[in-house]
């Protein structure tokens, strides 16, 4: 099944190049947070009011706590340990985890 989702060209931008920096297909990014949120059945993130400035698009405004990649990498090969993941997934996540 596919979806589509709609966001800002920068912020799309911006998002593609993490990922790709850290070795992890955007697609995949967006299916791992996918099933997270209907395992955990919630956000698997704190939301919080940032500056209450408003932004072009981006959610700049919400405050994240700084995470060592270490403990990012882990929780994810956590998640596909227990989600069915494909297998281009489960390859990224691997070679993710094997460069950390």
């Amino acid at each position: 099944m596919s979806m589509t989702i709609s966001m800002d060209d920068n912020l799309k931008e911006e998002f593609t190049d993490i990922c790709r920096k850290i070795g992890l297909p955007p697609s995949t990014a967006i299916g791992i947070f996918v099933r997270t949120v209907v395992r955990e059945r919630c956000i698997p993130f704190a939301l919080s009011a940032g500056n209450g400035q408003a932004t072009s698009g981006h959610a700049d405004g919400l405050q994240r706590e700084s995470v060592p990649k270490s403990k990012v990498l882990q929780d994810l090969v956590d998640v596909s340990s227990r989600d069915m993941l494909s297998r281009e997934d489960s390859k990224a996540l691997r070679s993710m985890w094997a460069r950390a």
